[in-house]
């Protein structure tokens, strides 16, 4: 009782999800892939689609009434620029317009969904958007925790942690950190017999 769930949404997707004319093009207008490790199973889908944005909103809405009240906004990642004309961008997309793109849409959700927590991972590549997130603040009511879940002890004994720190003295954004237990050691008790 009291629990909520909550999803993981990828920009990228398997070919069968999303119309041709969604997908990330190269100049010869092949269908670029969406993952940073090469040709794999999904297609790069090119956020600045307005089409695109309002099917997506409205897929996630119905999500939302179906009883997800979290969304973790991951995988957008930008490693070959979109060149499709027809998509309305710059040619080739510019960084700034694929991060703005993911974010107009993870706005549409937000203001579709009021209730829904979005929690906003990344715009551009894990960690590497360069600008400051109050230019996107509209689209997320959180901001993902920059990796430190992999070994969260470890950078606390070591002193990365203050990272968070110095961010906090810059925005006001909560930042999501699930914690990895892996590596901590935990000591066992054992409780003596009565």
């Amino acid at each position: 009782a009291g629990l909520k769930v909550g999803v993981l949404v990828g920009l990228h997707t398997d070919a069968h999800v999303w119309p041709r004319r969604f997908s990330r093009k190269d100049a010869a207008g092949n269908i670029l892939p969406g993952d940073r490790w090469g040709a794999g199973h999904w297609n790069g889908i090119c956020p600045t689609v307005t089409d695109w944005q309002k099917e997506k909103t409205g897929r996630l809405k119905r999500v939302v009434k179906a009883g997800v009240s979290f969304f973790s906004f991951d995988f957008n990642d930008h490693t070959e620029p979109c060149c499709d004309p027809e998509h309305g961008h710059n040619v080739p997309l510019t960084a700034w317009e694929h991060s703005l793109g993911i974010a107009k849409q993870q706005r549409k959700l937000k203001r579709a969904c009021p209730s829904a927590l979005i929690e906003a991972h990344d715009w551009l590549w894990a960690g590497l958007g360069h600008w400051p997130i109050y230019a996107l603040s509209e689209s997320h009511d959180e901001r993902w925790g920059f990796e430190f879940m992999w070994d969260p002890f470890g950078d606390f004994k070591s002193g990365r942690l203050f990272n968070l720190y110095y961010y906090n003295l810059c925005y006001e954004k909560p930042l999501y950190l699930h914690i990895d237990l892996k590596k901590v050691k935990v000591p066992v008790y054992k409780l003596a017999a009565r």
